[in-house]
């Protein structure tokens, strides 16, 4: 598991739009285990990326329920 982190405006939003493709760097490459992201099944390297908002919304549920929730 990785955690971004940081201060507004330092670019976490601008590296996660870069790792899930939804647009490609103009210089360089993304590597993941040795294997560019643009080689990987798109519906597959967006499925093991998670994002918490800064203020998250909960349900009145389980913990385990409120993750679950957003895998449905």
């Amino acid at each position: 598991m990785i955690a971004l982190v940081g201060r507004s405006g330092s670019g976490k939003s601008t590296l996660i739009s870069l790792f899930e493709r939804f647009y490609f760097p103009t210089s360089g490459h993304i590597l993941l285990d040795d294997n560019s992201i643009e080689n990987l099944n798109l519906r597959w390297l967006r499925s093991q990326c998670s994002y918490v908002e800064q203020e998250p919304i909960l349900f009145n549920i389980s913990i385990q329920e409120n993750i679950c929730y957003g895998l449905e």
